[in-house]
């Protein structure tokens, strides 16, 4: 059976990535400064999809949060990015119309 070229592990860029965002958020959750637990995607695979890798596996994409936080990030979505761009200057925008869209930044 042949191997796929240029088909990423997951595994590795998940682990990566979750290593610099601890680093990043110094292990603390973003929302109330208390210490992390989970580390959370900000756009979920399930919306972002395999098309979407270099979104999916970036540090803007995640952020530490506590387990009571974590627990209301799914409706926190647009604040955690107005955070990340205020505190560490992410800016999604630029990115796509897509990503602006699951952000819901095309509710004008």
């Amino acid at each position: 059976m042949k191997k796929r070229a240029n088909v990423p592990n997951y595994a590795e860029l998940d682990n990566e990535t979750s290593w610099q965002v601890r680093q990043r958020d110094k292990d603390i959750c973003l929302l109330c400064g208390d210490r992390f637990q989970d580390i959370h995607e900000i756009i979920p695979r399930r919306e972002l999809g395999s098309r979407m890798v270099h979104i999916l596996f970036h540090p803007m994409n995640r952020v530490c949060l506590c387990r009571k936080c974590h627990a209301g990030a799914g409706s926190k979505r647009k604040e955690l990015v107005n955070m990340l761009y205020e505190k560490y200057n992410y800016d999604y925008m630029k990115y796509s119309i897509y990503i602006k869209y699951l952000i819901g930044e095309d509710e004008e």
